[in-house]
């Protein structure tokens, strides 16, 4: 930087005096300004200010027009984003010569869809994105391996709809259950009432239903399912019947 020294001088009684004045004034001068960033709900954000300046420089924040208290130093941490944080924000940037404002960045909070796996089946979301603008749906279905079958949504949905659509207010996270699909077994006896295996998950619910025409059904009893595996007999008086087996919630 370039200085000019200028000299006068003058008498106050006995007393020469010498007067030096800096004619240039060099204030800093904004090299990196913050930058607008999308950020999780919960997550953190910095915002960034790189200066140069000739002399010691200060900072300071600024969330709209309001002094953000103990904020003076060349980075800006959100800990934890809030809905509240959704704002513009710029920094002022100060040396003995003056000051410089910077650009303004502003904060956009998005919430993410978080989906427990299973090794009994997978997930399917449409859109396919795990992070969306508040107050988008997902849809989300669940795919069951082979021989196993969707019981329900657990976590911060309980449903038992599948597809499921989901109403993205804030960060969700959803669990999808599976169980071993129920299965019925029969062998024709030769005599006496009719045996009837089932496998299913355990402790579940479930209704045994029975019809003569695979039309009209009705219920032959209920039962819940303790070790996965069991066995009936039914004392049938009829040529032909049939069997289903149905969980119930």
């Amino acid at each position: 930087n370039a200085y000019v020294i200028a000299y006068e001088e003058f008498v106050s009684g006995d007393l020469n005096a010498a007067l030096f004045r800096r004619a240039d004034k060099t204030p800093p001068r904004i090299t990196g300004q913050p930058a607008s960033t999308n950020v999780v709900l919960g997550e953190p954000v910095s915002f960034v200010v790189d200066a140069q300046s000739p002399f010691p420089v200060t900072a300071q924040w600024f969330q709209g027009t309001t002094l953000l208290v103990g904020e003076t130093n060349g980075t800006f941490t959100i800990p934890a984003v809030q809905f509240t944080n959704v704002s513009s924000y710029s920094v002022v940037v100060s040396n003995v010569d003056g000051a410089v404002t910077s650009s303004v960045a502003t904060v956009t909070v998005l919430v993410r869809l978080t989906v427990g796996a299973s090794e009994f089946g997978q997930v399917v979301l449409s859109p396919s994105q795990t992070v969306v603008i508040p107050g988008s749906t997902v849809s989300a279905q669940a795919n069951p391996v082979q021989g196993f079958g969707f019981v329900k949504w657990e976590g911060g949905v309980e449903s038992l709809n599948n597809p499921l659509p989901i109403k993205m207010g804030s960060n969700v996270f959803v669990n999808p259950v599976f169980a071993h699909a129920p299965r019925l077994m029969i062998s024709k006896p030769i005599s006496g009432p009719m045996p009837i295996g089932f496998v299913g998950a355990v402790g579940t619910n479930y209704w045994l239903d029975v019809s003569t025409n695979l039309t009209d059904w009705a219920t032959l009893f209920g039962f819940r399912s303790g070790l996965g595996s069991m066995q009936f007999f039914d004392a049938m008086t009829i040529p032909q019947r049939f069997y289903r087996v149905r969980s119930v919630e």
